[in-house]
């Protein structure tokens, strides 16, 4: 649904720049273009109903805790790393944070995702910083 989206989103920069688009989102945007609109529509079905029972979920938790992505970030400024972790959220609407507060065995950040109900931002950001605050404390004394 997202690379749907994406695909659509992005057409002045695939029609007009696409040899200037990277290599991972170039592949995303020609496999979303084989998606029908049909496709696109139950992917939408699906999400609304898995989004409405976030709401029992989010009855007994002020936030989820999730690895924002599967591995340490790449080395330098040409990728930012696999979205897969965060891409289910953005399809939800759900406020998330992402906190460097991990590393990795090439000493490169590894994210924590802070996920919390959706319309509850403000929540959603204290929580985050409650969170980031506790697990950084080490390093500041």
């Amino acid at each position: 649904m997202n690379d749907y989206e994406a695909w659509r989103a992005l057409s002045h920069e695939r029609l007009r720049h696409g040899h200037q688009l990277s290599s991972t989102l170039s592949a995303r945007l020609k496999e979303a273009a084989s998606c029908t609109f049909d496709a696109y529509r139950e992917a939408q079905a699906v999400i609304s109903r898995c989004r409405s029972l976030l709401e029992e979920i989010f009855a007994h938790f002020d936030v989820l805790l999730t690895p924002s992505v599967p591995d340490e970030a790449p080395a330098g400024l040409a990728n930012t790393g696999d979205s897969t972790f965060i891409r289910i959220w953005t399809a939800f609407h759900t406020p998330t944070v992402n906190l460097p507060v991990f590393w990795g065995a090439k000493n490169l950040p590894m994210g924590l995702q802070v996920i919390g109900p959706i319309g509850d931002d403000s929540r959603t950001l204290a929580c985050a910083e409650w969170i980031y605050r506790a697990l950084t404390a080490a390093d500041d004394a």
